[in-house]
């Protein structure tokens, strides 16, 4: 992962935290409040989820601790997705010659919108940026606003204070954006409705006729949780399955987007999410310490669209495969990984003790990294690690 950029947006999270302008480092009081915070925040977020959706960020201490925890995570969320589909942003990014359009649906204070511009920004550091921000909080958005026009210069940005689920407001934003953003908002959206995947389907339809007609990207990205990452998988199959997103294909993380069912939803308690390990950053670290979380990598689920974009990726079937669990022990010594080629899963196993699967980086092997394997052991419909066979890291 890349901090660099997410480093000098630090300072100013701390700065609007404090609201008095000062962006040195968090003293030990401070930590032992917003870690305070950053637990109660924590427990609101997962298991029964009560703070979801809720106004947490007119709260001080709690907004201090998902602008100083949580913002910083959701970026490097974005900047992994990002690297994900880095042959299309690099055409968004030199493409364009007029304005590039960013719309954020849910932004908060718009972590995800601030990842994408810092990698609009190295590839074309002198792209001009229009950002759209939608948010039921005008606190969130306020931040956001702060955030970017301190940090980013020729950068226009407008924010609208909406209820997503009764306003209209997709209709009066305009269109021709490069780039539409929900992260860890679809699932808010009627989630104590029994319709919600056809809700929310209806609403992303509204978003996506917004994208420009060719190379824009529709990003979706929920939390790694077992309901709303697999209440996401079945938004992307109804994508996939309905005239009406004709015009989208999925890009990543899925191998190829011509199997309309994701194999994940075969069984009841399975899912499907990316997972990236990496040495927390202050203050990151030490929040995370102070409210005893272990914070040693980014999770998430997430699914990349792009207009226009037909067969992309056809070449990639049948060969391409996805890693979609980490490295498991069974009761006979062998590890073995989970893959996806797009229409069933089956496992890639070897003997935790291999030479030559660790000699092939098979014990390395981490989620949603793609590979192609050759000369494997065929194992029961299933595959193990034989000693001519090959892994190549795509």
């Amino acid at each position: 992962m890349d901090f660099a950029n997410l480093k000098k947006h630090i300072p100013t999270l701390i700065s609007l935290w404090r609201g008095n302008g000062k962006k040195k480092e968090l003293d030990k009081n401070e930590i032992k409040t917003l870690s305070a915070s950053l637990l109660k925040l924590q427990r609101g977020l997962t298991g029964k989820r009560n703070l979801v959706g809720q106004s947490y960020m007119s709260d001080k201490n709690l907004f201090g601790a998902y602008l100083l925890y949580y913002f910083p995570i959701s970026y490097l969320q974005i900047q992994s997705i990002i690297g994900s589909v880095q042959n299309e942003f690099e055409k968004i990014a030199e493409a364009k010659t007029e304005k590039i359009r960013i719309l954020e649906i849910g932004s908060g204070p718009a972590p995800g919108t601030t990842a994408i511009i810092d990698r609009i920004r190295k590839l074309n550091e002198n792209a001009k940026i229009e950002v759209v921000l939608l948010d039921s909080s005008k606190n969130a958005l306020e931040v956001a606003k702060k955030v970017i026009q301190t940090d980013f210069e020729n950068v226009s940005v407008k924010t609208h204070v909406t209820d997503l689920e009764n306003e209209k407001i997709l209709s009066k934003i305009g269109s021709g954006f490069s780039v539409i953003l929900l992260s860890h908002v679809l699932n808010e959206l009627w989630k104590n409705n029994g319709d919600k995947i056809s809700l929310r389907l209806e609403f992303l339809s509204k978003a996506k006729n917004l994208l420009d007609s060719e190379n824009a990207l529709l990003i979706l990205n929920e939390p790694a949780l077992l309901e709303s990452s697999r209440n996401l998988m079945k938004v992307r199959d109804a994508i996939l399955k309905s005239e009406d997103f004709s015009n989208l294909d999925l890009i990543s993380p899925c191998p190829h987007s011509l199997s309309k069912s994701c194999p994940a939803l075969s069984s009841e308690n399975q899912t499907c999410h990316a997972e990236n390990f990496f040495d927390p950053i202050e203050p990151i670290k030490s929040l995370a310490h102070g409210a005893g979380l272990d914070r040693e990598s980014v999770k998430m689920c997430f699914f990349v669209f792009k207009t226009d974009n037909k067969n992309a990726q056809s070449d990639e079937k049948n060969t391409s495969l996805t890693v979609v669990s980490e490295g498991m022990l069974n009761k006979s010594g062998r590890i073995r990984f989970m893959l996806c080629d797009g229409e069933k899963r089956f496992s890639l196993s070897a003997k935790k003790d291999d030479a030559h699967a660790k000699e092939i980086g098979f014990f390395k092997l981490h989620r949603y990294e793609k590979i192609k394997i050759t000369h494997p052991e065929i194992r029961e419909g299933n595959f193990g690690v034989a000693e001519e066979t090959e892994i190549e890291i795509i």
